[in-house]
This record gives structure tokens, sequence and C-alpha cells, in this order.
């Protein structure tokens, strides 16, 4: 792991829980993570893990009418100046930040981007917003921004509205927008939903030379392995709202440590398991409103006792900070 000095955003023992006309639904609990500048942090999990709701929640998007953060803390450390903590910040503090500072790139990009205006107003926009620039200025960044995101014929592009765009084409053009302000952090939200494996494996690679020549934390949701072994330097395995394991890339795919973490990755089609058959998670995700006691995963765990339905497993370090796991018999089974 990098030292303290690399990270840009904190997030600790966020709890947030979502006021329904059913009732109370907790979405995150107790939840933690760093981001380092020049890496690419994955948040993975099935859906409904709460990925999605958490990273939200860095730019307080979930509904304010219905939204209850209960503890924790997110905290943004720029390079210059005073931290900015998130969920306490005014609405002026946070227009200064959103979109600035931490952008984000939404999956779908065609259904974010304003059918109506061309590409040239939807990047100059932003950054004369943002960044108090003149329209020429903005237009002459642009240009910059789009030969970044590595598409060809510029003025074409510029003057394209989103629908002649194809879909690869769309998520480069979402990533010029979250490049504009030239921002300390980039969300991005399942950005290669919907896209064909080529095009997924251009738009990664672009995401990783940015974060690594720009120097940009960038936080990755996926539910795909796949992804995260190609394009991920540090990784968040999710469950039902809580963090089961957090790990460098290559030491999670070594050795994962959480029943959890195996089974999504025993779950993923491998050559080299040829004729084997691939696992598989019984059951559910367990409904908000009725959760499990103890280990939320013991339900659903091949290797859950008795004792793991009586008790939370703390979230714990491995020997060292560079992995943790929150598993009552890991030291049993894995580490023995």
């Amino acid at each position: 792991m990098n030292t303290n000095n690399d990270i840009v955003l904190k997030i600790e023992n966020l709890s947030l829980k979502f006021h329904t006309p059913g009732g109370i639904i907790p979405a995150v609990e107790d939840f933690s993570l760093s981001l380092r500048r020049g890496k690419i942090h994955a948040l993975v999990g099935e859906s409904g893990s709460g990925k999605s709701v958490t990273v939200k929640s860095v730019l307080r998007l979930n509904p304010e009418t219905n939204t209850e953060y209960t503890s924790g803390r997110i905290e943004y450390i720029p390079s210059e100046g005073e931290p900015i903590e998130i969920l306490s910040a005014n609405e002026s503090t946070l227009r200064s930040v959103r979109g600035s500072k931490i952008s984000m790139i939404f999956q779908e990009p065609g259904r974010y981007l304003n059918p109506v205006m061309r590409v040239r107003q939807l990047l100059t926009e932003t950054m004369m917003t943002h960044l108090k620039v003149t329209k020429q200025e903005a237009l002459e960044k642009a240009k910059d921004l789009i030969r970044l995101v590595e598409l060809n014929d510029v003025d074409r592009v510029l003057a394209s509205y989103p629908h002649e765009l194809s879909g690869g084409m769309k998520q480069r053009v979402m990533i010029a927008i979250a490049l504009s302000c030239s921002p300390d952090i980039i969300l991005a939200d399942e950005p290669t939903t919907a896209l064909d494996v080529t095009v997924q494996a251009k738009i990664l690679a672009l995401l990783k030379k940015i974060a690594r020549e720009l120097n940009i934390a960038v936080l990755l949701i996926t539910h795909d392995l796949a992804v995260v072994y190609e394009s991920a330097d540090e990784v968040s395995v999710m469950y039902a709202g809580k963090l089961m394991e957090s790990s460098t890339s290559g030491s999670l795919f070594k050795a994962p440590q959480h029943p959890y973490t195996r089974v999504l990755l025993g779950a993923v089609p491998d050559i080299s398991r040829r004729g084997q058959p691939l696992l598989s998670i019984k059951g559910n995700i367990p409904d908000s409103a009725d959760r499990p006691t103890g280990c939320i995963f013991s339900p659903r765990c091949p290797e859950a006792r008795d004792f793991c339905s009586l008790s939370v497993p703390a979230f714990e370090s491995l020997g060292n900070n560079a992995h943790g796991v929150a598993c009552l018999r890991t030291r049993e089974l894995f580490r023995a």
C-alpha cells in the first residue's frame, strides 16, 4: 500500500438508511474505504450490495428527503487547502466540489448526455461554470480532451449530438466531461455496461492510463471480476451494505480470504478449470427489512457454522494493513 500522503478520499465507518413508506431500510453499515492518487480502487459485489449507494454518498447524490446518514465520515483531502467533510458540508461547498474536484461517470451514458446539446456545448459549459474561462478557452481545452480520450476527427465529434455517436464514443465523451475540470477523483459507476467486450477493454485501458498519467484516483464500481483483474490496483468486496474484504488486487486474486470472495472468484469462467463446474451462491442477498443475525453472509456461506449466526464479525487486518477481512473463520480456514 502507499503512504497516507497519497490518500485523497477517506470513507470511515459510513452507515446510512432509507426511510420508505414500507419502513426503514438499512443500506450501508459501518463501511470504510480509502482512495489513493493515481490508483484505481474497485468496489465489487452482487447487484444490490450497496455499491452505487455508497459511491453516490461521496457527492451526497442520494435523495436528501429520505436518506439518513446515521454514522461515519467522508473526507475529501485536496493536495492544497483543508480537508472537506462531505456529509456535513453546506450546499455551497458541495457545488464547489461536484464536477470540479470529484467527477462521476455514470453507466449508460446515453441517459446522462443531454440529447439536444452538441458535445461541444456539453464540454464547454462545464468548464465555463467551474473554471470561469472564456468560451474560446473552453473550446480549445475541449479539443484537447477529445484527443486525450482517443477520439479521432475532433471537430466532427464536437459538432455531434449524442445520438450520432456510438456507445463507446459516448462513454469516452462522458470521461472527457469528467476530466474537464482536472478533478482529483473520478467515480465510475459500471462505465462499461452495455458495451461489447472489445470496447470495454479500450475504455478500461483508457481509465487506467488517465489515472496513471494525470495522478487521478478512480473508484470503479463493478460486479465483473474480470474487469477488476485487468484494471484495479486495490479492491473492496461489498455484500448487503457491509465490507467483506479489502486488499490489493494481486493479493485478492492470489489468496482471497473471505468465503464470499472465493465463491465470486469461483463463479468466473476460467480456462484453467476446464471441465469443472462453476461455483454458485445459494439464495439471494437478504431483504433489507429482514436481515439475518450474526454474519450477514452466513445463510448463504458454504463455510458457515452455528456460531456464525450468533456473532457479527469485526473487520480486521491480516498480518499487515494491506489485507483486511470480516469473517469469524478466516484464520481457521485460510491462514492455518
